[in-house]
């Protein structure tokens, strides 16, 4: 852009430029607009959004395999609560304790797995949100400062704004 032309003039090149996004600021009170590109205008973008759905996707299976594991070791456990004169004897209640650590074990596996997988996650929505802002013009002074105003529960409705292109994020309201 050539500042001298006259339809750039008022314009300031240097100011970021996207979609907005209402947050409040440092001190809590006062609100300000962070601008935030769309994956129009920065295609990666959309392939970040993707990667993260994805890793969504899968956090959500391993938690729903990790579930069934609960039944499991309850069913494996149920012999052991002997009524009465029914008191398991001594080979059932090894068994018994034998495969519910075997299923504790793979359920630990799993867990991992999904804490891995969120942790990544939550890495990739932060590269994601730095990249947005960069897209839309902001420095590296710029993005420090106003980085750490976004949060990771303001995800979603970033993602739908800068997939669609259009619209406004306003965390400032109450609800």
């Amino acid at each position: 852009m050539d500042p001298k032309k006259k339809e750039d003039v008022g314009m300031n090149p240097q100011a970021p430029h996207g979609l907005p996004i209402k947050v409040f600021a440092h001190d809590g009170t006062s609100i300000e607009t962070i601008m935030f590109a769309s994956a129009r205008k920065d295609p990666k973008l959309l392939g970040m959004i993707k990667k993260i759905d994805k890793a969504e996707r899968d956090i959500q299976r391993l938690q729903a395999e990790a579930e069934l594991f609960y039944p499991r070791i309850s069913a494996v456990c149920i012999p052991l609560n002997g009524t009465g004169d029914d008191t398991p004897d001594t080979a059932t209640v090894d068994a018994a304790i034998e495969s519910a650590t075997k299923l504790r074990a793979e359920l630990d596996v799993l867990i991992d797995k999904v804490s891995d997988m969120d942790e990544s996650r939550l890495d990739a929505i932060c590269s994601f949100f730095e990249a947005g802002m960069t897209a839309a013009g902001y420095n590296d002074e710029m993005l420090e400062l106003h980085y750490p105003l976004l949060s990771v529960r303001s995800y979603p409705e970033i993602r739908l704004i800068c997939r669609t292109g259009c619209g406004i994020a306003d965390f400032t309201k109450a609800g």
